[in-house]
């Protein structure tokens, strides 16, 4: 009888020992976004992450680089006990997320709608976290594990597709340019791309302003020559609804400026239900843009620049009064020589 006893007693203290050494919950989830690897793709990544255990791994990079953007995120976790509140912290604390939940659940979804997702900003930080109230008072943290490590957020607030939509039209006037304008290229054809917060971004710049520094981070892997300088952007006209990019005077240097648009991260498929996010810019337009001021930069700097005697002499005005009418467009789009040369003239 006493060898029976004890014999239930140490199944019963395996049995205890077995259950509270189990994890009181247990998520899995979702993270998607744009991120720049360490070999310079930059790409949307789709990253699993787990708790307690480890995701399995996957074909990803050991190491990504978060990017001035936004994420998606969504997931699912179950408790073994009620659970009463639960808030979502992005890496440096911001609140993206909670739920209470008064009469109690063991199973939660994040966020609640079947299928939505939670925005987070790369420059909050991606290493989220879980605060879990359960109904006995009780709280616990709960940090998923991700199949990468996030370095920490590049710090150019660009639209870092630009990168590479420049590389593709400096390849595209290298195979088809003389079909658009003979001599026409990218080469020594300086960029400006309108950031975040006021940033301006310059690429290949001869003669950057004065606290603008050389960028020595990691940018996406292109055939394109850049170098890249970053600093705090001078005062610059508003742009009208349809402006997507303008040639402006940047320390006396004619540049091709591209406009910052906050959205152009989004992923429309992931809008919440009954919502439309529209991406911007559209790429065709993008890349239509980049070849337009470019060639007026290439342009000026092979002729002479108009006589601004007694008029405003700031750049804008030059530009709206010459570049920005229709001569240029219709010579780009004219079949013939004789045709582009008419309206070259005109422009």
């Amino acid at each position: 009888m006493v060898r029976r006893w004890l014999l239930i007693s140490v199944i019963m203290s395996i049995l205890t020992a077995w259950a509270s050494a189990q994890p009181l919950v247990t998520l899995k989830g979702t993270l998607k976004g744009y991120f720049l690897s360490p070999d310079g793709n930059l790409s949307v990544y789709e990253l699993p992450f787990t708790f307690p255990d480890p995701p399995v791994p996957a074909d990803l990079p050991k190491r990504l680089f978060p990017l001035w953007a936004g994420y998606y995120l969504q997931g699912e976790f179950s408790s073994q006990k009620s659970i009463q509140s639960v808030w979502l912290l992005s890496g440096s604390g911001r609140l993206l997320w909670r739920r209470h939940y008064p009469e109690g659940v063991t199973e939660v979804t994040i966020p609640y709608q079947m299928g939505g997702w939670v925005g987070v900003k790369g420059q909050d930080g991606l290493s989220i976290r879980l605060l879990v109230r359960f109904d006995d008072g009780s709280e616990t943290v709960i940090r998923p594990h991700f199949p990468v490590l996030f370095e920490k957020v590049l710090p150019l607030k660009v639209d870092w597709l630009d990168f590479v939509r420049i590389a593709e039209v400096a390849h595209l006037l290298k195979v088809k340019g003389k079909e658009i304008w003979k001599g026409f290229t990218l080469d020594g054809i300086p960029f400006l791309l309108e950031g975040d917060e006021g940033q301006w971004v310059l690429v290949n710049h001869p003669k950057p302003p004065k606290g603008f520094v050389q960028y020595e981070g990691p940018l996406p892997k292109v055939p394109f020559a850049m170098t890249v300088h970053v600093g705090q952007g001078m005062e610059m006209r508003a742009w009208r609804e349809e402006m997507t990019g303008m040639l402006l005077k940047v320390n006396g240097v004619w540049t091709a400026a591209l406009r910052y648009f906050p959205n152009w991260w989004v992923l429309e498929e992931h809008a919440p239900p009954g919502y439309t996010v529209t991406r911007e810019p559209d790429a065709v337009d993008r890349l239509e843009t980049i070849v337009h001021e470019a060639f007026h930069v290439w342009w000026f700097q092979r002729m002479k620049e108009p006589n601004t005697e007694g008029r405003e002499r700031k750049s804008q005005a030059i530009v709206l009064k010459v570049a920005e009418g229709e001569s240029l467009a219709r010579a780009l789009e004219a079949k013939d020589d004789l045709e582009k040369r008419r309206w070259t003239k005109a422009f």
